[in-house]
């Protein structure tokens, strides 16, 4: 049974200054999930007597495989997401973007990374305090960028630049680097500090919020968002990804206890948006599948009270483990969650990284590669293995790579 789409109501047009943008609760999992996701945050005092009831009434994680949509659903009784579609945000000057001169390396470690990629023969770096920086290819040389300005997020483009997300005057600001240096590619409204998804829909960002929200724009200029205001989707940290025929998959990962990865059918042409669940479970990451781009490839951590990690291959009206890995969850940390943190794609050949294991996947054969070795260089602890390189930032005070932070793979440069 294919899975059910959810369709948005009528889309609303709307300027840009309107803050009261209507919340919608997306259909729920069924009622066996809910009862286990009240558990969940129940208190401590709760929590026992709510574990009995649930092993009483046989609850189980949701399946971490396509989704079915079941006839005893109560989702009929509850709105749809919405989608709101504003006009195209007025001009607003960018003002200066500047780079500060290179220096040599400092000896001093880097610490507190938000992200890190490699663009232009460089490799990237955004700490927690909003600051970008670049390193050379012969890691010696280090230097700043968009010197006074905050930085929020940045990613490798298709095209190998560079794109970075401002946050100023309650915009989301889209910057490009190419090789003639900074240009101002475009604008989203509500900007504000954020830990979430940023992504590339033909040739445009799309950002996803924790809050439920999925923004884009389309060839017109117009603004698109797309709202789901349920509580147990809000979570955790993000993933996204857009496929070249413009649907966006996002990603959701809060911990062995939840997550989902979610196909929007983003519509440019008056035709309401839909969305479905195309998987169950924890994603730590997405990238569009160098075989077939109207397809992704996702990385899945464990589930609870199960010991395997997934990659999983979801295109329109199919999704397919394309590997599983068996780990042993170490009791009180939060590696349970985390087989696989990152997914990466250079030319044909999608790489799956964990903590200690890195495997090749071509279409469906799956191979492992050597585990990393480490070394200090400008200031980072970096290991390349085949078309990879990752990092890791020692100085974490917990191993925060399960959200994304303390570990970092990116295509080798």
């Amino acid at each position: 049974m294919r899975p059910r789409l959810r369709h948005a109501s009528t889309p609303q047009a709307a300027s840009p200054s309107n803050e009261g943008l209507s919340a919608a609760m997306i259909p729920c999992e069924q009622r066996m999930a809910r009862a286990r996701r009240s558990v969940c945050h129940a208190t401590l005092g709760q929590l026992f007597l709510g574990g009995v009831l649930t092993l009483t009434l046989g609850c189980r994680s949701a399946p971490a495989a396509k989704l079915e949509s079941p006839e005893a659903s109560d989702s009929d009784d509850e709105p749809p997401p919405t989608e709101t579609v504003f006009q195209q945000l007025p001009p607003m000057h960018i003002g200066v973007l500047r780079d500060e001169d290179e220096t040599p390396c400092a000896e001093e470690r880097i610490a507190g990374l938000r992200a890190a990629v490699t663009a232009l023969g460089r490799l990237w770096l955004l700490d927690e305090r909003g600051h970008l920086s670049s390193i050379d290819r012969t890691f010696q040389r280090v230097q700043s960028h968009l010197v006074e300005r905050t930085v929020d997020a940045i990613r490798r483009s298709e095209d190998g630049s560079l794109l970075a997300v401002l946050d100023e005057a309650d915009r989301w600001r889209i910057v490009r680097r190419d090789a003639s240096g900074w240009h101002h590619v475009g604008d989203l409204p509500a900007g504000s500090w954020m830990e979430n998804a940023f992504t590339e829909r033909k040739g445009r960002a799309v950002i996803a919020t924790n809050k439920g929200r999925t923004w884009w724009s389309d060839a017109r200029g117009r603004i698109h968002l797309w709202s789901n205001s349920s509580p147990y989707r809000r979570a955790g940290s993000m993933s996204a990804a857009a496929t070249s025929d413009g649907a966006i998959y996002v990603g959701r990962n809060a911990g062995e206890f939840g997550g989902s990865l979610a196909l929007i059918h983003a519509e440019d042409d008056g035709r309401p948006t839909t969305q479905e669940e195309a998987l169950y479970g924890p994603i730590t990451d997405i990238v569009v599948d160098p075989m077939d781009r109207r397809c992704v490839i996702a990385s899945q951590g464990l589930l609870h009270g199960f010991g395997t990690g997934r990659i999983a291959r979801a295109c329109p009206g199919d999704v397919s483990i394309i590997l599983e890995v068996r780990v042993t969850p170490k009791h009180g940390t939060m590696r349970e969650t985390l087989p696989f943190y990152k997914v990466i794609a250079t030319g044909p050949t999608t790489y799956a990284v964990g903590e200690t294991e890195i495997y090749a996947i071509n279409g469906r054969s799956s191979r492992r590669l050597p585990a990393p070795t480490f070394s200090d260089r400008c200031g980072l602890s970096i290991a390349q293995v085949e078309g990879v390189m990752t990092i890791r930032d020692p100085k974490s005070p917990r191993p925060r790579d399960l959200i994304g932070l303390g570990r970092f793979a990116m295509p080798a440069l």
